[in-house]
């Protein structure tokens, strides 16, 4: 008995979160190894209203970036959100547009926690139906 007790407490107690939540390996892949202009990865979060959908894009800059060499920035990170009625998406449209440019894997997910992303919502644009061409 104290051991079904056991076991349904372990599944009802939180997660331990002493491992932080990561990239899965194909996406980190594509990350940092995809063609210039495909190195990007994106998520879809929750909005601020029901009229608007919120993108976070994450991609590695290219090193010829003069701010690269200098600063050591290797990754931009966009947020923004678009107005729902529209089908075909401008760049123009964009709202709530913020940016961040980090230099490691592990401020990637500092910035994450921060803006409340998960790394495990994040897939390629072409699979979450991210409204721009990459």
């Amino acid at each position: 008995m104290k051991g079904v007790i056991r076991s349904l407490l372990n599944k009802l107690s939180p997660k331990d979160n002493s491992q932080p939540e990561k990239f899965s390996p194909q996406l980190w892949d594509r990350l940092q190894n995809g063609p210039e202009g495909e190195n990007m990865i994106v998520a879809r979060a929750l909005s601020t209203t029901n009229r608007l959908s919120r993108w976070v894009v994450i991609y590695q800059r290219k090193t010829n970036d003069i701010r690269d060499q200098y600063f050591k920035l290797r990754y931009t990170v966009h947020e923004f959100e678009l107005p729902n009625n529209n089908l075909e998406s401008d760049h123009a449209e964009k709202v709530n547009k913020k940016t961040w440019y980090v230099r490691r894997e592990d401020e990637i997910y500092e910035l994450l926690s921060h803006i409340g992303i998960r790394p495990d919502n994040f897939s390629l644009p072409a699979l979450s139906n991210y409204p721009f061409k990459s």
